[in-house]
């Protein structure tokens, strides 16, 4: 299996002992990028002491202003969160840790976003993401220290990755095929939905199922080619209505 390159983006981090043990656990877990978005934290001798032999982390971590920027080229956009919310909201449908390992097979780079110490990730910082992970925790306390999330997460992945087959035969989409699938399936949200509010819960709700799904080449290839023949139908025969009702 070609296994995918795995960025850590921490966003807003508030604390330079937290940068020190996450870059730690980037070098603990073969992690290849570390992002920076607007940290709080400085990267000072107490980070670097806190690195260890993750130390290089810190010296290498691109720093931004922005999560969009951090996410660039990325073919799965992962956002962790402890809050599970009502079901009626599009951005916390949480996808659970082992289901998620499932799906990094073909992907080539994916991020792994971190919110804050303090208030975790804003429903802004969500939208930019294509799944909602939850690591499962004791439902009256199911909110973890960021660094043993952050953990959590690596092992798992370095865990997962370590013990695939070298070979695979399935071809999996490129980002390109995963952009146009979303292209289709935000028109047709345009012309279906009644409002504002209900678009952008189908085009999420519609996101996430896809991505879950992991789907291969040809299963999105069909996908799209069915959202394309979908649209170009209800377009002539809106056309065709409404030369129907002129005089």
């Amino acid at each position: 299996m070609h296994r995918p390159r795995i960025r850590v983006v921490l966003v807003g981090t508030e604390g330079s002992i937290n940068l020190g043990m996450f870059a730690r656990l980037c070098k603990n877990f073969e992690v290849h990028e570390l992002y920076l978005v607007d940290p709080k934290a400085s990267i000072n001798e107490e980070a670097y002491s806190f690195a260890a032999g993750g130390r290089e982390y810190l010296e290498r971590a691109i720093i931004v202003n922005r999560l969009d920027e951090a996410l660039s080229g990325s073919d799965l956009v992962v956002c962790t969160s402890s809050i599970v919310t009502e079901k009626s909201d599009p951005l916390r449908q949480p996808i659970e840790l082992e289901q998620f390992l499932e799906i990094l097979e073909g992907k080539s780079l994916v991020s792994i976003v971190f919110g804050r110490e303090s208030t975790g990730l804003t429903r802004k910082e969500l939208e930019l993401c294509n799944i909602y992970l939850h690591i499962m925790a004791n439902v009256s306390y199911p909110t973890l220290n960021l660094s043993h999330a952050v953990a959590i997460v690596l092992y798992s992945i370095f865990k997962k990755l370590s013990s695939r087959s070298s070979i695979d035969i399935v071809e999996y989409p490129s980002s390109e095929e995963y952009r146009i699938a979303m292209k289709y399936i935000k028109e047709a949200s345009e012309l279906t939905m009644n409002d504002e509010r209900q678009k952008i819960s189908a085009i999420k709700s519609l996101e996430r199922i896809i991505y879950k799904s992991n789907p291969t080449k040809m299963e999105l290839s069909y996908f799209i080619l069915l959202l394309r023949r979908l649209l170009k139908k209800y377009i002539i025969q809106e056309e065709g209505a409404q030369s129907v009702d002129r005089p």
